[in-house]
């Protein structure tokens, strides 16, 4: 499974390569909840002409600025953007994407050949499609300078990189969005025109893609569902650490702990050394810089991170901490004054009361505690995924385990959504009381970044683990409903007759189906002695005649029987035990493997006492071979 599918949404990043007479000029638009960016590299559009040319851009930027510039994620409550198709540069001068016809002629030509989910098959091929109908409209134009070739440009850019699935909330609303830019965009020219033909293809394709991920986001298994939620966990809980480590530094510093390495930052550190310049023997470097000492929300980064990257490294079993050990005890002076000047329009003002002073600290335990669940919540998610194939046979032979498992899912995922709840108010609660003074830019958008991303956290948590929850009750209801319908037994029977009759293909006869023969449960080897398990055995030697007339097996299947009367007939345990553990495993091996045969047994040996029959004979056997060391 690609997660990654499950999972989490992504950035979206392409950049394609400028030539050397390019204008660089980079346009980001945020994408997904990751606060990544797309880029685009543009071209000078020199072929510009105002009187032909701006009204069809203005046209085009304005069916952008409706369709394509806001696109929003209900299910993770945010707002992506993609960016302008034509941009201007700093001289007025429009720019859009230039492309040769060898690298649009090599745009997804191999994305076939690449390993793809199943589920995801149908809509990748969708999208390959829609790529290369916009080609073919591209090689249908002799001028390449037209407006209408870098709007193609631009749509096959985007479409190449939504074949590297982002998950279903973002790639199902981005494939709304395109669908309704086409449609407008190809609508302008009329139903009977090149333009509006050649484009039909597109959209034809991009909404059977979207038709494709909208049926499979409602039968997806659990296993995507909980990879998904993993990937919201994993997202949330990194951008959470560096947003707790801006609190103890300087807002100039900020850009700094956007993109430090995790694994320096658990040792506190958040700007490595590096060489800024060399003049002869002369080096200069940039110094090593850390996050304050003696201070609690420092020993929180540390401590979080250190837990964090534990938890994603499945080779080891991380060491949780105490969540109730996250308890502000230290603040120096300077932590203390970037704190204030984050809730303060003025850095010099601090908090009238100590009220207001305990609040904020308050405030940021909490958060401190938010991430603590985050990265729990996602080791236990990560311990889920690793056994989630086996639930199925988990929630029939232990469901008191499996009903622990789901109860511990839902009170994490409550615990967080509580928590994000009360750290989105008390942050709410401080701003107020700022009286809407204007802060610096930086700060400004940080504090409302922190609150939406809180909200985030909650409406992302509740919408993922309800779908989980909803799924399990599917699954239930589709079981309970299974034990009044056909059998795979009967369903593989009817498919095999279908086909003998089409394909014309003659099978050996089957023998007849033998009815059911149900007896009372007999007790086997109840207690672990050598007279028990003798006995027990005995009683199994006059099995097999009565079988023979129940169903057919073949011989060397019943000589198991007749093998275990000859071991308890001799009474020599030590000489036959090993000979005893290994008939019973046999034994106990094809009453599990063969269905008609498991129905007769079953009436007179469970499975389970066949285990404890295995187990006990090899209890002896060792028993024995240490007594034959010690003599």
């Amino acid at each position: 499974m690609r997660m990654d599918k499950l999972a989490s949404p992504g950035a979206l990043g392409f950049l394609t390569a400028a030539t050397p007479d390019s204008i660089p000029a980079v346009a980001a638009a945020a994408v997904a909840a990751v606060g990544a960016a797309l880029f685009f590299v543009y071209e000078s559009y020199k072929h510009y002409e105002e009187e032909k040319h701006a009204k069809e851009i203005a046209i085009i930027e304005g069916l952008h600025q409706e369709f394509l510039a806001k696109i929003s994620i209900h299910e993770c409550n945010v707002v992506i953007g993609f960016p302008p198709i034509f941009q201007k540069n700093a001289s007025g001068q429009y720019q859009s994407m230039t492309m040769t016809d060898a690298q649009v002629k090599n745009i997804a030509n191999n994305a076939l050949r690449a390993p793809t989910d199943i589920d995801l098959i149908a809509y990748r091929h969708h999208l390959i499609c829609a790529i290369d109908a916009l080609k073919k409209y591209y090689f249908l134009h002799d001028d390449k300078t037209g407006i209408t070739v870098q709007v193609i440009l631009y749509l096959v850019n985007i479409l190449e990189k939504l074949l590297q699935f982002e998950g279903y909330a973002f790639d199902i609303a981005y494939l709304n969005a395109l669908c309704n830019f086409i449609c407008h965009y190809a609508s302008k020219r009329g139903e009977k025109s090149e333009h509006f033909t050649c484009l039909n293809p597109v959209f034809r394709h991009l909404g059977y893609a979207t038709q494709k991920l909208i049926q499979h986001r409602e039968i997806r298994s659990q296993e995507e569902m909980v990879a998904e939620l993993r990937g919201t966990c994993m997202f949330y809980t990194d951008q959470s650490i560096r947003a707790l480590a801006k609190f103890t530094l300087p807002h100039t510093e900020w850009h700094l702990v956007n993109c430090c390495d995790p694994y320096q930052l658990r040792a506190g550190i958040y700007a490595s050394e590096y060489i800024t310049r060399i003049i002869g023997s002369a080096t200069w470097t940039h110094s090593q810089l850390s996050l304050p000492e003696n201070c609690s929300l420092t020993d929180f980064v540390r401590t979080l991170t250190t837990y964090y990257l534990q938890t994603i490294d499945s080779t080891r079993r991380p060491q949780i901490p105490a969540q109730n050990n996250l308890i502000i005890t230290t603040i120096p002076d300077a932590v203390l004054q970037n704190i204030y000047g984050i809730f303060e329009a003025h850095p010099d003002k601090k908090p009238t009361t100590a009220a207001a002073t305990q609040k904020i600290m308050m405030t940021l335990t909490q958060f401190a505690q938010l991430i603590h669940s985050l990265i729990s919540f996602l080791y236990f998610l990560n311990e889920l995924s690793k056994t989630i194939k086996n639930l199925g046979a988990a929630e029939t032979d232990n469901p008191t385990h499996c009903r622990r498992l789901y109860a511990l899912h839902e009170q994490l995922s409550d615990q967080i959504q509580k928590q994000a709840e009360i750290v989105e108010k008390s942050l709410r609660e401080i701003d107020r009381l700022n009286n809407h003074e204007m802060r610096v830019s930086e700060k400004e958008c940080f504090l409302r970044e922190l609150i939406k991303m809180t909200n985030e956290i909650k409406t992302s948590v509740n919408s993922q683990s309800d779908a989980i929850r909803e799924r399990r009750n599917k699954f239930d209801q589709k079981q309970t409903a299974a034990e009044h319908e056909e059998t795979l037994r009967e369903h593989m029977v009817e498919v095999v007759n279908s086909l003998v009759l089409t394909c014309n293909i003659t099978l050996p006869e089957l023998r007849p189906p033998v009815p059911r023969v149900r007896r009372q449960p007999t007790p086997f080897l109840p207690h672990p002695t050598a007279a028990h398990h003798t006995a027990s055995v005995t009683h199994l030697q006059a099995q097999p005649l009565a079988l023979r007339h129940a169903i057919a097996i073949p011989e060397e299947h019943l000589k198991i029987y007749n093998e275990l009367y000859e071991i308890a007939k001799t009474k020599s345990a030590q000489t036959n035990m090993q000979l005893l553990h290994l008939t019973l495993d046999a034994m106990n091996n094809y009453t599990r493997n063969d269905s008609r045969t498991s129905r007769v047994f079953h009436g007179n040996f469970s499975h389970h006492q066949l285990d404890e029959a295995s187990q006990i004979a090899k209890n002896l056997r060792e028993k024995n071979v240490s007594n034959d060391k010690r003599k």
